[in-house]
């Protein structure tokens, strides 16, 4: 019988041992949206896809749907993203976005402009320095996310997201002085997903 091979581009949200040298991989792709995927032996040492697909990789996968599921068949890097991954405030933030993304999309459907909007946001994230600056970055991503998805309604007296990245600065000021109010709808739309 054979099988047809799926040529995705994604990112690695998470990646969970199974198996001798197994792992599970979750991947937000953009042409199927979350998939979860068998890569055999990706654990052990001499696996050449092992560096390729450490998390929050971006990364072509070619993929085979199985009787149990997706299993990887090759990979080739986009980007490791190992310029957030090594700065300990940003690698947080990184954290924070990937969590809240695998809660809150349910199954595999694709959402071409959710895919964008992580790539955007990744390339703000690359700016950031300060462990305030990250922080507040996870505030903006969650709303960012929420919106994206149907959860958020802006309200009037919103910080607005501006268009060019040289203000990004000055909107997270904006975010910082609003945010005892923004949380508090952060976590009631969280709520209100049932996720």
């Amino acid at each position: 019988m054979a099988y047809r091979i799926y040529h995705v581009e994604g990112i690695v949200l998470q990646s969970k041992p199974t198996g001798e040298g197994d792992a599970l991989l979750f991947v937000y792709t953009k042409e199927l949206g979350l998939v979860f995927v068998v890569a055999k032996s990706l654990r052990l040492a001499r696996s050449r896809l092992r560096f390729v697909l450490q998390r929050f990789a971006h990364a072509h996968l070619d993929l085979v749907r199985g009787k149990h599921g997706w299993r990887l068949t090759s990979a080739r890097t986009i980007d490791t993203q190992s310029t957030l991954f090594r700065h300990p405030y940003r690698k947080k933030a990184l954290a924070a976005m990937a969590s809240m993304l695998l809660r809150l999309i349910q199954g595999e459907e694709p959402h071409p402009e959710l895919y964008m909007i992580i790539f955007q946001e990744l390339e703000r994230l690359r700016a950031l320095d300060s462990a305030v600056d990250c922080h507040l970055f996870e505030l903006h991503a969650a709303m960012t996310i929420l919106r994206s998805l149907g959860y958020w309604e802006d309200l009037p007296g919103d910080p607005l997201v501006p268009a060019a990245q040289e203000e990004f600065g000055r909107y997270l000021l904006a975010i910082e002085k609003e945010r005892s109010r923004l949380i508090p709808r952060i976590n009631t739309a969280l709520r209100a997903t049932h996720l």
